[in-house]
């Protein structure tokens, strides 16, 4: 005779296993996507920074072509204003050259550097203290005194030297000094030139306070 056999329930083990299985799946399936956005994102990400670095690089690019223009530019500047001096320096002691060339010729290449010195840096009493002994001769030749007077100061004021028999001519031409002995006062206190050159100077004051007469 068969006995019965009483039926139990599972035990509650396996329910609790197949569960965890469940979340395990589910929570594998994140971890999954979240990789594979992780690995998305980074890849654009890698996109990002390598698209910036070739902006960068071609900002570089620019930076350093305007930086070659603009020496070039500087440099074309220069030379134009080197050329424009040198063409006033070829009138000193030259007065039938000088006089041959004309007044107009003389001022239309003074004004042309004065220009081309504003775009160097070189504001215009720069310029003309530059190339005022040219000036003064150039000036002198034409018989144009009072503009020699003028490059006289300049020279006196910011050039090296100056001299003795120049002053004595344009002064004498002009008939007044008081500007010059100015210049030529603050030029000497400031004892920026050489030994020789102070005492050509003072010299100069010398005859302007003690010896010139009008």
């Amino acid at each position: 005779m068969d006995e019965e056999v009483e039926a139990y329930p599972a035990p509650i083990g396996n329910e609790i296993l197949s569960l965890a299985e469940q979340l395990k799946t589910v929570y594998k399936k994140q971890l999954d996507e979240i990789v594979e956005k992780s690995e998305k994102l980074g890849k654009k990400e890698e996109e990002f920074e390598l698209r910036e670095q070739e902006l960068n690089n071609k900002l570089r690019e620019v930076s350093q072509k305007e930086n070659s223009n603009c020496k070039i530019e500087k440099n074309l500047r220069e030379r134009e204003y080197l050329f424009l001096c040198n063409v006033l320096r070829s009138g000193h002691c030259k007065s039938d050259y000088v006089n041959n060339m004309g007044i107009d010729f003389w001022e239309d290449y003074l004004q042309n550097a004065i220009e081309a010195g504003k775009k160097i840096g070189k504001d215009e009493h720069t310029v003309k203290q530059e190339i005022s002994f040219d000036m003064v001769s150039i000036y002198e030749n034409l018989q144009q005194w009072e503009n020699a007077y003028e490059f006289l100061i300049e020279q006196a004021s910011g050039y090296s030297w100056l001299n003795l028999y120049t002053v004595q001519n344009i002064v004498r031409h002009v008939g007044y000094c008081e500007r010059l002995k100015s210049a030529l006062y603050t030029r000497i206190s400031r004892y920026d030139l050489s030994s020789e050159d102070q005492k050509e100077f003072e010299a100069i004051k010398d005859w302007l306070v003690f010896d010139y007469k009008k």
